[in-house]
């Protein structure tokens, strides 16, 4: 099982890897690109989180929403694509006082995280392919990149926010069996989805858009694998590290209850989501691709050139 897991992780960074080559040589080209149209965007929206701690145990629940905001700088490397760089800043955030099941409500863990999101976007517009969206003014367009991301979960422990990472509430940095190292708060991820924008005027834009992010790590809200025991985890990590990782006992107001050894806190096999949903306004300037185009062809057809007669 091990094994596989390894592989599979392998096989991942492999396709991370060549997806940020092809993304690096579609950025040389936006570059080399004769258009001329640069763009800036304003976003607002709300950050939504999909993990463990998530109301449902679908794999498409989400988390209560938290506001988001963003700005982003593109260029126009032709009629089908563009290439922006984009931060967002938000928050997620989820809470097992809010799973429908009883025995979730009963794991009785929380969290709550900033999210500062720093990506290279690039935009296909579906319209090349899909000519009827044209007369009604919508161009509807596909987004995906590479994005690096830092986050910090916290909870709320005795009135007080608490860092969870430094604690290793999994037993991440200890000596004990079958715990892992501590996890880094700066990660890459893949966002990916659509967007849909239309004209206000000659310079601005109205756009909307739904961007998950597909992350590499399974700790934006420290929960992923088993309970290490208690006597064992305070041990090595300390009194907090232990209250924190098991907080059954606070739900069922009796003193710190242990598990059966091996038990999961959450699911080892899927890696946290999290995606930004909002509108933005945008301002073009510049000539575009097919106005670069089309102004050489004025010029031939102009008479004003010199004409020698024979």
């Amino acid at each position: 099982m091990l094994k596989m897991k390894f592989i599979f992780m392998k096989n991942r960074k492999l396709n991370i890897l060549r997806f940020i080559v092809i993304l690096t040589f579609v950025s040389l080209g936006a570059l080399q690109s004769s258009a001329q149209q640069y763009s800036v965007r304003g976003y607002a929206g709300g950050y939504y989180y999909l993990g463990d701690l998530a109301p449902l145990s679908s794999a498409f629940s989400l988390s209560q929403y938290n506001p988001g905001l963003g700005i982003s700088v593109g260029k126009e490397i032709n009629k089908t694509f563009d290439i922006h760089l984009k931060y967002t800043y938000g928050r997620i955030s989820a809470s097992d006082s809010e799973a429908r099941d009883q025995g979730r409500r009963i794991r009785n863990l929380s969290f709550v995280s900033s999210i500062y999101d720093l990506g290279l976007i690039t935009e296909i517009h579906l319209n090349t392919w899909l000519k009827g969206l044209d007369k009604y003014g919508l161009r509807l367009y596909y987004s995906t990149g590479v994005s690096l991301f830092h986050f910090n979960p916290k909870t709320i422990y005795k009135g007080k926010l608490v860092p969870l990472q430094p604690l290793g509430t999994e037993g991440q940095g200890s000596n004990l069996p079958n715990t892992n190292d501590k996890y880094s708060l700066t990660q890459v991820s893949i966002p990916f989805g659509f967007g849909l924008q239309f004209d206000l005027n000659e310079e601005f834009e109205l756009g909307f858009e739904v961007i998950p992010r597909w992350t590499f790590t399974d700790y934006l809200d420290d929960v992923s694998g088993a309970y290490v025991p208690l006597a064992d985890l305070e041990a090595v990590n300390g009194e907090l590290s232990a209250a924190l990782s098991n907080r059954k006992g606070e739900y069922l107001g009796i003193p710190a209850m242990d598990v059966q050894e091996g038990s999961l806190r959450g699911d080892p096999d899927d890696a946290d989501w999290y995606m930004f949903m909002g509108v933005y306004i945008s301002y073009r300037w510049g000539a575009t691709d097919n106005e670069l185009i089309e102004e050489p062809k004025e010029l031939m057809k102009s008479d004003d050139s010199p004409r020698i007669n024979f």
